[in-house]
């Protein structure tokens, strides 16, 4: 698991990884995605999509922002590097 915890101590940004089983043609895969979890108390919040796969978080130095890269639900997918703004917007 690969996580990173804002300045002040309010919130942390983990990345979860997941087993997708796949059809009778298909392998399982592995997904991972990323959340966010208040230190505060409460429950974790998903940030990035349920077919997306998520790795290399970095958040950014005001911790408005989360920057990862992401590539699809296929190893053959091209990754893209992605800044997500923590507010709830999308960029």
């Amino acid at each position: 698991m690969d996580g990173a915890l804002a300045s002040d101590g309010s919130f942390a940004i983990y990345q979860l990884s997941q087993i997708f089983s796949g059809d009778r043609d298909e392998e399982e895969r592995q997904l991972n995605s990323l959340w966010r979890v208040d230190l505060t108390g409460g429950a974790a919040q998903r940030l990035t999509d349920i077919n997306q796969n998520a790795t290399g978080l970095q958040l950014t130095a005001d911790a408005l922002a989360v920057l990862y890269l992401a590539s699809g639900e296929t190893p053959a997918s091209s990754c893209r590097l992605v800044r997500l703004p923590l507010d709830g917007g999308r960029t």
